[in-house]
């Protein structure tokens, strides 16, 4: 698959072969609303195919008017995470922690979607999640924003019934079809200074639920590799842990749902080192931190659980190749 990360404005073939999908399914006639949105066609979605971002907007936005509900977009994002997000992101699993979940796909949201913005940060006993598409060109619109929410919802709920602490959107509502506080089941906040979806944090240590999310890819295509996907979560599941409490590797098991043999032997099968993984995430956060510039190294080292700072230094230069006190200077 290219790196769509490289390019302006794309999403991966399958999210729109998946969505089409759903609409088809609410009774919508795709021809009329390709020609609504101004979108000759959708090509099959081969293996490494992508649209431009603008292509998927432009359908929800003309989807979102032909919906004859409030709520048409959330409740399209629930049934494309019930049916397209086993496929698209082959990590989850029946047993996985819902935060370890959800963190994997925020953190593998920019393989399928680029010229995005998608952050998932715990604060306050909340698990908050921020979405935002960055192209000028193409923003501010509400529709991508509704659907993607919807899909998050939809993947919350595979785990039990949660309900959001909020909905804040940027935008402000079109009408009476535009307010989906009915659908997403609390009082959402309109106008917002950024779009964020939270719910409380005790929830992420609930478990996806046996078949609540269908198994296979939308329009049949192939997904990543097993292996790329299990050291997807597996790093997930530690830059999540990081900063909460002590990371252990019985710990990290646990969330993923496997026993720490279990575990263990997974690592050895897919030549993967616990301690290289937890190191990659250390320094991967501690890059975000010493670039940020505000917080002392002794402090990064205490928060990314060493007990010496020379510790620290010792592994950020073994994964970097730079030592983090060189590396903030620059």
């Amino acid at each position: 698959m290219s790196d769509l990360m490289t390019l302006p404005g794309a999403i991966d073939a399958r999210v729109l072969a998946g969505l089409a999908r759903e609409f088809r399914a609410a009774g919508l006639d795709m021809a009329a609303l390709r020609a609504r949105a101004g979108v000759d066609r959708l090509e099959a979605p081969e293996a490494g195919g992508a649209h431009d971002l603008d292509t998927f907007v432009r359908l929800l936005e003309a989807a979102g008017d032909a919906g004859d509900r409030p709520g048409f977009l959330w409740h399209c994002g629930r049934a494309f995470a019930r049916n397209s997000a086993a496929g698209l992101f082959p990590m989850l699993h029946a047993g996985l922690r819902l935060g370890t979940a959800l963190g994997a796909v925020v953190g593998e949201i920019g393989r399928l979607q680029s010229g995005a913005v998608v952050r998932l940060s715990h604060e306050a006993g909340l698990a908050t999640i921020e979405y935002r598409v960055l192209d000028p060109a193409i923003w501010p619109r509400a529709r991508d924003v509704e659907f993607t929410f919807g899909f998050l919802d939809g993947l919350v709920r595979s785990a039990g019934p949660v309900v959001p602490e909020a909905v804040v959107f940027e935008h402000d509502p079109h009408g009476r079809l535009g307010r989906i506080d009915r659908v997403a089941g609390l009082p959402c906040v309109y106008g917002g200074g950024s779009n964020y979806l939270a719910y409380p944090d005790a929830a992420m240590e609930l478990s996806l639920r046996p078949g609540a999310l269908a198994r296979g890819g939308p329009g049949g295509v192939a997904s990543p590799p097993r292996e790329a996907a299990f050291a997807g979560t597996l790093r997930a599941a530690l830059l999540e842990a990081l900063g909460r409490a002590p990371v252990s590797q019985a710990a990290v098991a646990a969330g993923l749902g496997l026993s720490d043999r279990s575990l263990r032997r997974r690592l050895e099968a897919e030549g993967l080192s616990f301690r290289t993984e937890l190191d990659r995430a250390r320094s991967a956060v501690a890059r975000e931190y010493l670039r940020r510039g505000e917080m002392p190294l002794s402090e990064i080292a205490q928060r990314l659980g060493y007990r010496h700072l020379s510790d620290f230094s010792r592994a950020f230069r073994r994964v970097e190749g730079i030592a983090p006190s060189r590396l903030r200077k620059r």
